[in-house]
C-alpha cells in the first residue's frame, strides 16, 4: 500500500527549555486515524489480542506525556535529581558524600565478618525472589572472546552480573563493590579474566547514580578492586572505558572531567583531554556540562587513533587523536559533526574497515526538540572528515531517538525525544554499511545510514518475538559473528538484556502496525533476564493471603510476582515508572499502584490484570516525585496519601477527601504510619523533618498536631514511619538525610522523640535509613532498610547489627512482613529478597548494667539472662575474652537460678583492657552470641569524674563574642518555633542556650559569633571531655557558612585549636566526646570554648550545650593473691577446698599458673602460691 505523506513540523516551548515536536501526517489510506484493516496477514501483522496490548501500552505512554509533559528528561540537570538529593542531603552539603558511603560500607563488612552464629532478629538468610525476568537499566555489556557463552552485564544500580550460558541464567559478581552504579564495562582482549567496570551514570537522567571510579577484576569477576587512581571526583561518572587493541596496559576512560589514559593497566590515570568546565589545563575540549560521553579506538591502530565525543546540553565537539592521546584536534565543520545543534554523540568504528566510523548525534535543543535525532555522520578517513548520511524526512528517519508511533502520527499528537538519554550505536562486524542505532526502539540501516528500518517494538507484548524493552544503551555483537551462520547481537536497555540470533533478517518500515501498513520485522528477540535481578524498586508489598508480591520500580512500572522462587517470572501490570503499591490484606485481588508524581493512584479488583484511575476527588498536585500512600491494615477501604496536606478515602478509592491542613513549613508528606491497634491514630512524616499526629483520623474532620521535639525538624527528610502493631503510642520514624540521626522513637504518641541510632560499632552508621518495621511478636525487634542493606536490633535500638547476608550493599527501600516469620525486602537496584525468621532462639541480655570497667587484680562477676524460645541449650555457655596483647581464654557460665547465668572474668592487670563476648548454643539455632557481632570493650582501672556540669548552676563559664543578638545564656529551653530545643539534654532542667526567648521576638544569633568558654579544667592523660550539643541552622539567605565550632586550649586560654566544626544541623540533642592525646594534649590548665556564628543575614541559628563531663581513666596494678581462692582475704586450708571446687567446675580461680586453662598442673602451682602467701 503506497502512502503519501506531507510532513509539517512546528516547534513550541514546553515548561522551561523543552520542545514538543508536533507532527501531522496526511495519508490516502486513513493511516493516521488508525483505521484497522481486515485483510488477512501472516506474522507480518498483529493479532487482535496483540494489537489491544500494544494500543494499551501506547495509551499509557500518551497519558504519561499529557500528565508529565513527556518522558524522563532533563533540561537543568540539578533540578532533575532534586528528589534523590532532597532525600539525602542537607542544604549545607554540596553533593552526595560518596567517600562517606565507602567508609560506612567498609565498616559494615568488618562488622558482618564478626557475626557469629545466626543473624540477629531470627534472620535465616536472604534469598532473591526476583523479578529475575524483568531486568533493569543496563549500560554495560561485555563478552568473553575466548568463551562467548560468558557474558557480563552492568546494571546502573545493580552491579556486575555474569552469565556462563549465553544469558540463559545470571549470577551477581562484585557484591563487595562499594558502589553498584556500573555504567560501562571493558574486557581485556588478551586476557578475558581481566575486566574493568566504570561506575557512575553521567547522562543526567533524574534517577542517575553517581559512581566511585573504576573497578578491576583479574579473576573473571570473582573479586573486584577499586583502582586507587580513580577514587576522586574526576571519576564520579565513568561513561565509557576502552582498552587499546594493541596494548592491554593502555586504558582510556571517558568521564565528565574529560578523557583519561592509563599506561599501566589502571595503576595510574592521567588526563589527556580535559573538560575545562571541570579541570584546568591543556589539551582541553571547548567545555561542556556533560564532558566526555563516549570514545572509541580504531581497530588495530598503533599508536591508537581515538575519537572522543563531548557535550549534551551544550555543543562541545568531536575530538580526534592520532598519537594515542598525546595530542588532540577538533574535527568536523558546521555542515557536519560541528553543527550548531550538536548534542550528545555516540561514536563507533567499523571492525571490517577501520577507516570507517559513524557518529549518531542528538540535538542540544538549539535546532529542534532536545534529544531529537540530528543525523548519522560517517567518515571514511578515520575521522578526519565527515558526511551526514541520513535522509531526514524520509520514512521515520527523523525519529530514531523518539517514539516512532507518536512521531509519525500513528498514535497521539506529541513526540518527545530521548537521544540525550538512550543513544546506542554499533556497526556490523563484517559489513561497514550496516549500522544499528538504539533509541527508544532499535533500528538498522543497510545503506550506511541513509535509511533505517525498525528492528523492534517496545510497546508490543513482552512475549512477542519483535518486542524489546524501550530505551537502549548498549549493543554488542557475538565475537564469532559472521553475518551468516552467526548473527547474534545483544542489546542492553532499561529492561535488561535481549538477544537476537538473526540480526541480518529483514527490518520493517511499518511504523504503525495496526492497519496493515506492511510487514513486521523478520528479526526476532529473546529476553535474557532469567535471574538478572536488577530491578530498581521504589516500594513494594506482599499479600497476606497467598504468595503474591507487588512492587513499583524505576523504568519498569509496577511488577507482580506469584512465587518466591527466583526462576518464576514476574509480569508488568502497570507501565511507565512505578511508585508506591498496596495489596488488600483480606482480598489480594484488590491492589493499588501509582506512577511518579501526584496524584496517579490506580486500582485493580482482579489481581492486577487491569487497573483503573483511583484519584477521584483529589484536587491537589503538589506531591513528591514518589508520593506515599498507605492502606489501613484493619480497614483496607481506608487509605491515606497527600502532598502538602493529607487526603483520605474510606470507600476503596472511589472518592477522596482532604482531611487536614497544609502546615507550610513542614513541606510535603513523605511518610505515613497508621496504627494497627487503633485506626484513629495516624502519623504523617514530612520532607522537612516534622511529624504530624492525629488521634481521631477516622472522623469527618480529623485534627492534627505538628511535632518537632527530638525530630530533625528543618534538617532531615522523614523517609518512613512505623507504628508498633500492639501500641499506637509507640512509633518509629526514619530519616534518609546524611549528617544527622536516622532512627527516632516516640512512646507518647509523637509528643516527643528520641534517637535510637546507637553508638559506634554497635549502632547504625551515618547512612540514609529508608524504612523500618516492628516484629509483631517482639516489639523490641526492629528491622531497618538502609542505603547499604538491612540493620536489626533486638533490644529496642540500644544495639544494631548489619544483617544482609545474601543481599548486596544496595539501597533497601522498604521491608514488609508477610507474617511474623517471613520478611520481604524491596531494593532499588537488586530486586526483592525474602527471609524466614526463626521463632526459635536464645535472647541474651546482661543483668543490670553491662560490665565495661574492671578492677585490676580482682576477678569480675558477670551475670546474663537467657530467654529460650522453642529450643534447648546444649553444652555449657561461656564467656570468651581477649587481652590487648591478643592472648585470651574463656570461662564457663553457671545457671544460678532459672534463666540467670553467672561467671567470673579472671583478674586482669593494667593495660590488659580485654574484650569479651558471650556464647550460648541452642539445639535448633546453633551458636548465639552477645553481642551478635563484635565484642564488648573494657578498661582495667578506675574512671574518675573530674568535672561535671548539668547547667543548673554557673560553674565559672564566660560569654563573649561580637554577635549583635543571641549571645549564650543559661536557663530553661523555651521550645519556640525558631528551631531551639524544647527541653534540656540531661533532664535536669536548664542548659546553655543562644538567646533564650519565647519566640515572640527575634531569638536567634545575629550578625557575628557568640563564644561560651569553660572554667579551667584538669584533663590528664587518659581523660575525656563529653558534652551534648544542639545546633540548628535554618538558612534563609544566599550565603550559609554558619557553624558550631569547638576549640581547646592547653595553656589556660592563651591559644586555642579547633577540634570540631559542625555544619550539619538537626533539631535534636547530639553527643560528642573529645579524647586526650587525640583531640587535645593533657593539661591541668585546659579550657574548652564553643563558638556559634551567623554569617547568613537571613538565617536562623540556634545552639545549646549541656551535660559537660570530664572523666579520667587511671589504673594502679594490684598484685593478685592467687592462693586466696575463695577471696576472703586470708590464705587458709579453706582455699584448698575452694580450689578443688574451681577445678571441678572449670572456674577462673583454678588457673594458678596463668596459662589461661584449668589443668592438674594448676594444683602444683596453687601449692607454691599457698606457701608463698599473699604479697
Amino acid at each position: 500500500m503506497k502512502r503519501e505523506r506531507t510532513w509539517i513540523r512546528a516547534v513550541s516551548a514546553i515548561g522551561s527549555g523543552f520542545i514538543i515536536l508536533t507532527v501531522g501526517c496526511s495519508t490516502q489510506s486513513g493511516y493516521g486515524t488508525l483505521q484497522r484493516g481486515s485483510e488477512q496477514r501472516d506474522r507480518k501483522a498483529l493479532t487482535a489480542e496483540q494489537e489491544a496490548t500494544a494500543l494499551a501500552n501506547l495509551e499509557r505512554k500518551q497519558a504519561k506525556f499529557d500528565r508529565r509533559g513527556g518522558p524522563k528528561r532533563a533540561d537543568k540537570p540539578q533540578e532533575a535529581i532534586d528528589f534523590f538529593m532532597a532525600q539525602r542531603l542537607t542544604p549545607a552539603m554540596d553533593g552526595y558524600p560518596i567517600r562517606q558511603i565507602e567508609q560506612s560500607a567498609a565498616q559494615i563488612r568488618a562488622r558482618e565478618a564478626q557475626n557469629r552464629g545466626a543473624m540477629p532478629g531470627g534472620i535465616l538468610g536472604w534469598e532473591s525472589i526476583g523479578p529475575g525476568n524483568i531486568g533493569g537499566r543496563t549500560r554495560g555489556l561485555a563478552i568473553d572472546t575466548n568463551n562467548p557463552n560468558i557474558l557480563y552485564a552492568g546494571g546502573v544500580a545493580g552491579g556486575v552480573w555474569k552469565s556462563i550460558d549465553a544469558g540463559a541464567s545470571w549470577n551477581p559478581t562484585g557484591d563487595t563493590l562499594i558502589n553498584l552504579a556500573v555504567s560501562s564495562l571493558a574486557i581485556d582482549p588478551n586476557n578475558s579474566q581481566v575486566l574493568y567496570a566504570g561506575t557512575g551514570e553521567g547522562f543526567f537522567n533524574g534517577d542517575s547514580v553517581r559512581g566511585l571510579g573504576v573497578f578491576k577484576t583479574t579473576d573473571g569477576g570473582a573479586t573486584w578492586t577499586q583502582l586507587a587512581s580513580t577514587t576522586g571526583s574526576n571519576f564520579y561518572h565513568v561513561n565509557q572505558i576502552k582498552i587499546s587493541p594493541t596494548d592491554s596496559n593502555r586504558i582510556f576512560a571517558a568521564t565528565r572531567s574529560g578523557v583519561w589514559r592509563s599506561v599501566n593497566a589502571g595503576a595510574t590515570f592521567d588526563p589527556v583531554l580535559r573538560n575545562p568546565f571541570v579541570i584546568s589545563g591543556s589539551p582541553a575540549s571547548n567545555g561542556s556540562t556533560g564532558g566526555a560521553l563516549d570514545l572509541d579506538i580504531q581497530p588495530g591502530s598503533n599508536p591508537e587513533v581515538i575519537l572522543a565525543t563531548f557535550g549534551t546540553f551544550d555543543s562541545d565537539g568531536l575530538f580526534r587523536s592520532a598519537d594515542g592521546g598525546n595530542t588532540w584536534a577538533e574535527v568536523g565543520t558546521s555542515g557536519d559533526v560541528n553543527i550548531f545543534n550538536q548534542g550528545r554523540m555516540n561514536v563507533e568504528f567499523s571492525p571490517s574497515n577501520p577507516n570507517v566510523a559513524y557518529v549518531a548525534m542528538a540535538d542540544n535543543g538549539n535546532g529542534g526538540s532536545f534529544g531529537t535525532f540530528v543525523n548519522l555522520f560517517r567518515t571514511a578517513d578515520a575521522g578526519l572528515t565527515w558526511t551526514p548520511q541520513t535522509n531526514l524526512g524520509t520514512g521515520f528517519n527523523n525519529f530514531l531517538f523518539s517514539n516512532v508511533p507518536f512521531g509519525t502520527g500513528c498514535f497521539g499528537t506529541s513526540n518527545f525525544a530521548q537521544g540525550w538519554y538512550d543513544n546506542a550505536l554499533a556497526v556490523d562486524p563484517v559489513d561497514e554499511n550496516i549500522v544499528w542505532i538504539g533509541g527508544v526502539d532499535l533500528f538498522r540501516s543497510d545503506n550506511a545510514g541513509q535509511t533505517f528500518g525498525l528492528a523492534s517494538y517496545w510497546y508490543f507484548d513482552p512475549t512477542d518475538p519483535n518486542y524489546v524493552h524501550a530505551d537502549h544503551h548498549a549493543l554488542a555483537f557475538h565475537p564469532d559473528y559472521n553475518g551468516t551462520s552467526n548473527q547474534i547481537l545483544y542489546s542492553g536497555s532499561d529492561g535488561g538484556v535481549a538477544r537476537t540470533t538473526n540480526a541480518r533478517a529483514s527490518t520493517s518500515q511499518n511504523d504503525c502496525p495496526f492497519s496493515g501498513g506492511g510487514a513486521l520485522p523478520g528479526i526476532t528477540w529473546t529476553q535474557l533476564n532469567n535471574g538478572y535481578a536488577v530491578t530498581q524498586f521504589y516500594h513494594g508489598d506482599a499479600a497476606q493471603t497467598g504468595e503474591l508480591y507487588l512492587g513499583g520500580s524505576q523504568d519498569n512500572g509496577t511488577a507482580r510476582g506469584n512465587s518466591a522462587n527466583l526462576s518464576q517470572p514476574w509480569d508488568r501490570v502497570v507501565g511507565g515508572d512505578g511508585g508506591y503499591v498496596a495489596i488488600d490484606p483480606t482480598n489480594s485481588n484488590i491492589m493499588y499502584a501509582e506512577t511518579q508524581n501526584f496524584p496517579t493512584i490506580r486500582k485493580s479488583t482482579n489481581g492486577g490484570n487491569s487497573f483503573s484511575d483511583a484519584t477521584s476527588g483529589i484536587t491537589d498536585s503538589d506531591g513528591l516525585f514518589i508520593t506515599p500512600f498507605i492502606m489501613d491494615q484493619n480497614d483496607p477501604n481506608t487509605l491515606f496519601t497527600g502532598g502538602g496536606r493529607p487526603w483520605r478515602t474510606t470507600n476503596g478509592a472511589s472518592s477522596w477527601q482532604a482531611v487536614g491542613p497544609n502546615f507550610g513549613n513542614a513541606g510535603r508528606i513523605s511518610a505515613i504510619g497508621i496504627a494497627e491497634s487503633d485506626g484513629d491514630v495516624v502519623y504523617l512524616g514530612y520532607e522537612d523533618g516534622y511529624v504530624a499526629t492525629s488521634t481521631n483520623a477516622r472522623s469527618a474532620n480529623p485534627s492534627w498536631t505538628l511535632r518537632s521535639a527530638g525530630l530533625p525538624a528543618e534538617a532531615g527528610f522523614i523517609s518512613w514511619i512505623a507504628v508498633d502493631p500492639n501500641d499506637s503510642q509507640t512509633a518509629y520514624a526514619t530519616s534518609s538525610t546524611f549528617g544527622i540521626d536516622h532512627i527516632y522513637k516516640t512512646s507518647d504518641g509523637g509528643v516527643s522523640w528520641n534517637s535510637i541510632d546507637g553508638i559506634g560499632f554497635t549502632g547504625v552508621p551515618d547512612i540514609p535509613v529508608h524504612s523500618i518495621v516492628v516484629r509483631p511478636s517482639d516489639p523490641d525487634t526492629l528491622y531497618a532498610g538502609t542505603e547499604l542493606g538491612v540493620f536489626v536490633t533486638t533490644d529496642g535500638g540500644d544495639n544494631w547489627t548489619p544483617a544482609s547476608s545474601g543481599m548486596a550493599n544496595t539501597v533497601v527501600e522498604n521491608i514488609e512482613f508477610v507474617s511474623d516469620d517471613i520478611l520481604v525486602a524491596f531494593t532499588h537496584g537488586r530486586s526483592a529478597f525474602i527471609t524466614q525468621l526463626s521463632s526459635q532462639g536464645i535472647d541474651i541480655e546482661p543483668v543490670g548494667s553491662l560490665v565495661t570497667t574492671l578492677q585490676p587484680g580482682i576477678a569480675t562477676a558477670l551475670s546474663f539472662s537467657a530467654v529460650v524460645t522453642d529450643d534447648t541449650i546444649v553444652g555449657t555457655p561461656s564467656v570468651s575474652f581477649t587481652r590487648a596483647d591478643a592472648t585470651g581464654g574463656s570461662v564457663n557460665l553457671v545457671e544460678t537460678s532459672p534463666g540467670i547465668w553467672e561467671g567470673d572474668l579472671p583478674a586482669f592487670s593494667c593495660g590488659d583492657d580485654p574484650t569479651y563476648f558471650v556464647t550460648f548454643t541452642g539445639a535448633a539455632v546453633g551458636a548465639v552470641n552477645f553481642p551478635a557481632s563484635g565484642s564488648i570493650s573494657t578498661f582495667v582501672g578506675t574512671i574518675d569524674e573530674l568535672f561535671a556540669d548539668n547547667s543548673e548552676t554557673d560553674t565559672g563559664w564566660t560569654v563573649s563574642g561580637d554577635a549583635s543578638d543571641g549571645q549564650w545564656q543559661r536557663g530553661f529551653p523555651q521550645g519556640n518555633d525558631r528551631g531551639d530545643p524544647a527541653a534540656d539534654a540531661d533532664g535536669s532542667g536548664q542548659a546553655w542556650l543562644t538567646d533564650i526567648d519565647d519566640g515572640t521576638t527575634n531569638s536567634d544569633i545575629d550578625n557575628g559569633t557568640t563564644i561560651l568558654t569553660s572554667p579551667q579544667l584538669n584533663t590528664p592523660a587518659g581523660s575525656t571531655i563529653a558534652y551534648q550539643y544542639w545546633f540548628n541552622d535554618i538558612p534563609g539567605g544566599p550565603a550559609d557558612n554558619d557553624a558550631f565550632v569547638v576549640e581547646v586550649s592547653d595553656n589556660d586560654g592563651a591559644t586555642y585549636t579547633a577540634v570540631r566544626t559542625v555544619t550539619t544541623t538537626a533539631s535534636t540533642w547530639r553527643s560528642d566526646i573529645l579524647v586526650a592525646g587525640v583531640d587535645y594534649q593533657p593539661s591541668s590548665t585546659t579550657r574548652v570554648r564553643f563558638l556559634v556564628n551567623d554569617d547568613d543575614p537571613q538565617g536562623v541559628i540556634e545552639a545549646g550545650l549541656d551535660d559537660i563531663v570530664v572523666s579520667a581513666q587511671t589504673c594502679d596494678d594490684v598484685t593478685p593473691c592467687l592462693a586466696d581462692t575463695n577471696g576472703d582475704g586470708v590464705v587458709s586450708p579453706a582455699d584448698f577446698t575452694a580450689w578443688i571446687n574451681a577445678f571441678n567446675n572449670n572456674l577462673p580461680e583454678c588457673d594458678q599458673n596463668g596459662d589461661g586453662s584449668c589443668t592438674p598442673t594448676d594444683f602444683t602451682a596453687w601449692i607454691a602460691n599457698f606457701n608463698a602467701g599473699c604479697p
